[in-house]
Protein backbone atom coordinates (compact mmCIF):
# COMPACT_ATOMS: atom_id res chain seq x y z
CA UNK A 1 0.00 0.00 0.00
CA UNK A 2 1.52 3.63 -0.65
CA UNK A 3 0.48 7.01 0.54
CA UNK A 4 0.78 10.28 -1.27
CA UNK A 5 0.28 13.15 0.65
CA UNK A 6 1.16 16.06 0.03
CA UNK A 7 1.97 19.54 2.29
CA UNK A 8 1.48 23.19 1.57
CA UNK A 9 2.93 25.60 3.58
CA UNK A 10 2.87 29.13 3.70
CA UNK A 11 6.10 30.59 4.80
CA UNK A 12 4.13 33.61 5.83
CA UNK A 13 2.68 31.44 8.25
CA UNK A 14 5.80 30.96 10.31
CA UNK A 15 6.81 33.54 12.82
CA UNK A 16 10.51 32.84 12.77
CA UNK A 17 10.49 33.02 8.81
CA UNK A 18 8.26 35.84 8.41
CA UNK A 19 11.51 38.46 9.83
CA UNK A 20 13.40 36.63 6.97
CA UNK A 21 11.29 37.85 3.48
CA UNK A 22 12.87 40.39 1.97
CA UNK A 23 11.34 43.58 2.51
CA UNK A 24 10.24 45.44 -0.45
CA UNK A 25 10.94 48.88 -0.58
CA UNK A 26 8.66 51.74 -1.15
CA UNK A 27 8.13 52.96 -4.71
CA UNK A 28 10.38 55.98 -5.08
CA UNK A 29 10.20 58.86 -7.74
CA UNK A 30 13.67 58.52 -8.06
CA UNK A 31 17.06 59.85 -6.24
CA UNK A 32 17.78 64.04 -7.37
CA UNK A 33 20.41 63.26 -9.28
CA UNK A 34 18.11 60.96 -11.26
CA UNK A 35 15.54 63.78 -11.52
CA UNK A 36 18.17 65.88 -12.26
CA UNK A 37 19.52 63.90 -15.39
CA UNK A 38 16.09 63.05 -16.34
CA UNK A 39 15.54 66.56 -16.40
CA UNK A 40 18.57 67.51 -18.29
CA UNK A 41 17.99 64.70 -20.83
CA UNK A 42 14.52 66.71 -20.93
CA UNK A 43 15.87 69.69 -21.99
CA UNK A 44 18.65 68.93 -24.34
CA UNK A 45 21.24 68.31 -21.69
CA UNK A 46 21.37 71.55 -20.47
CA UNK A 47 20.31 73.30 -17.26
CA UNK A 48 20.09 76.66 -15.62
CA UNK A 49 20.08 76.60 -11.94
CA UNK A 50 16.87 77.20 -11.34
CA UNK A 51 15.79 74.73 -13.83
CA UNK A 52 17.73 72.55 -11.34
CA UNK A 53 15.92 73.08 -8.82
CA UNK A 54 12.64 73.33 -10.17
CA UNK A 55 12.59 69.46 -11.55
CA UNK A 56 14.99 68.32 -8.13
CA UNK A 57 12.81 70.17 -5.56
CA UNK A 58 16.16 70.80 -3.71
CA UNK A 59 16.59 73.32 -1.13
CA UNK A 60 19.55 75.84 -2.59
CA UNK A 61 22.39 74.08 -0.19
CA UNK A 62 21.24 70.69 -0.94
CA UNK A 63 21.19 71.19 -4.80
CA UNK A 64 24.26 73.24 -4.92
CA UNK A 65 25.99 69.81 -3.39
CA UNK A 66 24.12 68.05 -6.12
CA UNK A 67 25.16 70.06 -9.00
CA UNK A 68 28.87 69.62 -7.43
CA UNK A 69 28.67 66.31 -7.43
CA UNK A 70 27.25 65.75 -10.89
CA UNK A 71 30.83 68.06 -11.66
CA UNK A 72 32.98 65.87 -10.23
CA UNK A 73 32.16 62.74 -11.55
CA UNK A 74 31.63 64.02 -14.94
CA UNK A 75 28.02 64.48 -15.07
CA UNK A 76 27.78 67.81 -16.12
CA UNK A 77 29.56 70.70 -17.24
CA UNK A 78 29.65 74.16 -16.67
CA UNK A 79 29.48 77.01 -18.80
CA UNK A 80 28.08 80.28 -19.10
CA UNK A 81 25.13 81.32 -21.96
CA UNK A 82 27.52 83.47 -24.69
CA UNK A 83 24.29 85.98 -24.84
CA UNK A 84 23.23 86.67 -21.42
CA UNK A 85 26.31 85.13 -19.11
CA UNK A 86 23.95 82.90 -16.62
CA UNK A 87 25.69 79.53 -15.50
CA UNK A 88 24.76 76.47 -17.74
CA UNK A 89 25.26 73.20 -16.62
CA UNK A 90 25.79 70.88 -19.46
CA UNK A 91 25.09 67.22 -18.86
CA UNK A 92 26.20 64.34 -21.65
CA UNK A 93 22.60 62.23 -21.88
Amino acid sequence: MSINQSITLNIGDIPQLQQLQPIQPPISTGSPMQKLLKAAKEHNGQLSIAQAAMYTELESEHLKELLLEATKIGYAEVNNDPNTGAIRYHFDV
